[in-house]
């Protein structure tokens, strides 16, 4: 049986610069709280969009830090997601994007064309996640493919416990329970 997988297209524009060592935090809680998956990391700005990690255990997965988080520049949304999705391998997982800014600084994907790639991985089966802060972050999903249920806006001050609401929403999509990934609770809670 194939391992279940989980992608974090994670944002790392300069905006995210005043909340990076939170940022670094939440990820390394969110990250160890995940267990026995295939853990995908992109990292993304203008300046690059890098796969950090692909398909690799978890377990095997080191924290991020000063040094490998270090944010800059603008905002490349949609091809962030398009060459993580063009890349993307298994036939389902959890596919999360967070950032805390709108799409400025695309040039391959259009939003036409991220709203036709997220459509087609939840139609096989993957649960395609969005969380934006600073934003209306249902807008934002619904313009790329994103379920209302699926969406979710955070506060930035509330990053960390914003990630650590996604590893019990990851858990309980990954463990197969049925309905939205947020419970209606876990919004609230992060406004």
């Amino acid at each position: 049986m194939a391992k279940k997988q989980v992608v974090l297209v994670l944002d790392e524009t300069g905006s995210m610069g005043i909340i990076r060592d939170h940022t670094i935090s939440g990820f390394n809680e969110y990250k160890n709280s995940l267990k026995d998956v295939l853990f995908t990391l992109v990292q993304f700005n203008k300046a690059k969009i890098e796969m950090v990690h692909n398909r690799v255990p978890v377990k095997d997965v080191p924290d991020l830090d000063r040094e490998t988080y270090t944010p800059t520049d603008l905002t490349p949304l949609y091809d962030a997601i398009g060459s993580t999705m063009t890349d993307l391998k298994g036939k389902k997982g959890v596919f999360v994007i967070m950032t805390d800014g709108q799409e400025n600084a695309s040039v391959e994907y259009s939003q036409q064309q991220i709203f036709d790639m997220v459509t087609e991985k939840r139609k096989k089966g993957w649960e395609v996640v969005f969380l934006g802060a600073d934003q209306d972050a249902w807008a934002t999903g619904q313009v790329i493919g994103v379920s209302k249920g699926s969406t979710m806006s955070y506060d930035k001050a509330k990053i960390v416990e914003t990630f650590t609401h996604l590893g019990v929403a990851t858990a309980r999509s990954l463990s197969g329970e049925d309905g939205d990934f947020w419970k209606n609770k876990d919004r609230e809670d992060l406004k």
